[in-house]
């Protein structure tokens, strides 16, 4: 089984005078939404088969980072 995630990052570098700036940023992560499969999980005599999937979901992320020398 192949394992498909798309992610999305961005961001903007905005300097200040002399040798202050900013760096906004914006991420997105599993834009699809995708429970990808890794494996089987069995039962006790195998008779039965459950599929296991990832546990992450799409999340946002954003922040800024500023430098003051």
């Amino acid at each position: 089984t192949n394992y498909y995630r798309l992610d999305a990052n961005f961001s903007y570098f905005w300097p200040f005078k002399g040798r202050k700036y900013a760096v906004f940023y914006l991420g997105l992560s599993n834009l699809l939404n995708r429970k990808n499969q890794l494996g089987y999980d069995y039962s006790f005599d195998y008779s039965m088969r459950t599929p296991r999937t990832t546990n992450f979901s799409r999340f946002i992320y954003f922040g800024v980072t500023a430098t003051f020398r």
